[in-house]
C-alpha cells in the first residue's frame, strides 16, 4: 500500500508541474492553494479549504470560484476520510516519510495534543487582523509545486529544510502540530468518511502497528478497548491518515481498513 500511495502522490505532483514542461497540456492549471480543471467549455474549480478560509478572512470577501473550489474539495475528502489528504495526496508528507525512514522507535504519548489547534487558530487570527493570508506564502505544498514549475531552487531548498527538520524529530511534529491543512481535516476526521481502521477483537496487543503511526495514542487506546471488550473497535482519531502502516505491520491481520458509511456506531 505504501508504494501505491507514493506513486499516487507522484502522479498528482506531476499533473501540477506538467503544464510548464509539456506542450498541449491545457486542461489543468494551478497549485495546491487553488487550481482549475478545464474540460471543453467547462471549468471545475478546486481550492484548499483552509487556504480559502484564510483568504476570505484576510480580504473579508468571498470569491465565487474560490468558495466553489473549497466546497468541492472539502466534500470529496469528507466522503472518503478527511485526513486521507495527508498520506495519499500531500507530496511534502511523502518527502517527510522518506526522511523519517523505517527505523522509528515506539512513540510516547503526545505531550501537547492541543498545540495544533492553537497554531491553526493563530494562522486564522493573524490573517483576519493583518489582512494578510499568512499561510499562503508559507505553505510548503504549494511552494514545492511553484518551485518545480518555475525552477525556483531556493523554494525547493526551503521545503527540503522542513523535511530535514521533520526527519530529525521523527515524530510527525510538523504534520501533527504545525500544518493547518492537516488540522483543518482533523476537525472532521473522527466522525466522517467511508474508510476507517478497525482493530479486531483477536488482536494480540503486540503494538507493532503503533510504531509508525501518526494516530499512535488513539490506536493504542482502541487496541486496549478491543481486547477488554472482546469486540471489533473502529479507531476514531483526528490524526489517522489511513496510511495503512498499521495494517502492513500487523502479522496476524488483526487490523484492517473497513468501509463504514454512514458511521452509526458510537465513538470510542
Amino acid at each position: 500500500m505504501k508504494i501505491f500511495r507514493h506513486l499516487l502522490r507522484l502522479v498528482i505532483l506531476a499533473i501540477f508541474v506538467a503544464p510548464f514542461y509539456v506542450k498541449d497540456f491545457p486542461w489543468f492549471r494551478g497549485t495546491f492553494d487553488g487550481s482549475t480543471i478545464i474540460v471543453g467549455d467547462w471549468k471545475i474549480y478546486l481550492a484548499d479549504p483552509f487556504t480559502a478560509l484564510s483568504l476570505c478572512l484576510s480580504s473579508m470577501t468571498m470569491a465565487q470560484e474560490l468558495v466553489i473550489g473549497a466546497i468541492t474539495v472539502f466534500v470529496f475528502y469528507l466522503l472518503l476520510k478527511p485526513r486521507i489528504f495527508c498520506s495519499w495526496v500531500c507530496p511534502v508528507n511523502m518527502l517527510m516519510e522518506f526522511g523519517r525512514g523505517s527505523s522509528m522507535k515506539i512513540q510516547k504519548t503526545d505531550k501537547n495534543p492541543k498545540l495544533k489547534y492553537f497554531v491553526f487558530a493563530g494562522f486564522l487570527i493573524v490573517s483576519f487582523v493583518t489582512g494578510i493570508a499568512i499561510w499562503v506564502p508559507l505553505n510548503p505544498l504549494s511552494a514545492l509545486v511553484r518551485g518545480l514549475q518555475y525552477k525556483l531552487v531556493y523554494v525547493v531548498l526551503f521545503v527540503l529544510l522542513l523535511v530535514l527538520l521533520e526527519s530529525y524529530t521523527k515524530k510527525y511534529f510538523f504534520c501533527k502540530n504545525i500544518c493547518p491543512i492537516g488540522t483543518f481535516y482533523a476537525l472532521f476526521n473522527k466522525m466522517f468518511g467511508v474508510f476507517h481502521i478497525e482493530v479486531h477483537n483477536a488482536c494480540s496487543g503486540c503494538l507493532k502497528c503503533t510504531v509508525d503511526c501518526m494516530a499512535h495514542d488513539d490506536l493504542v487506546s482502541s487496541i486496549g478497548k478491543a481486547k477488554k471488550g472482546n469486540e471489533n473497535i473502529l479507531v476514531r482519531s483526528s490524526d489517522c491518515t489511513l496510511c495503512g502502516n498499521c495494517t502492513n505491520s500487523c502479522e496476524s491481520s488483526d487490523i484492517s481498513i473497513v468501509k463504514r458509511f454512514p458511521i452509526l456506531k458510537r465513538s470510542n
